[in-house]
């Protein structure tokens, strides 16, 4: 797609200098471990933090122990 594409005799991209190339970039990475999450006191009356398993948790015996909004996010 990218050999089809001809980004390289792109005149714009030319002029910023910009060079496109067929190849993928290979690049090192890592898995993140999970967040830790805390939770209020629930209905057992202690604070609860746990550590989520393949991505999910059960939390409808909890109450947030600190509610925050998130205005924006990105990933790569």
């Amino acid at each position: 797609m990218v050999k089809k594409s001809n980004f390289n005799n792109d005149p714009f991209l030319k002029s910023f200098g910009v060079q496109i190339k067929a190849e993928p970039m290979n690049v090192s990475g890592r898995v993140l471990p999970p967040p830790r999450l805390e939770y209020g006191k629930g209905n057992g009356g202690r604070q609860i933090i746990l550590t989520p398993k393949d991505g999910a948790w059960n939390s409808t015996e909890f109450k947030f122990f600190e509610s925050a909004s998130c205005e924006s996010f990105g990933f790569v």
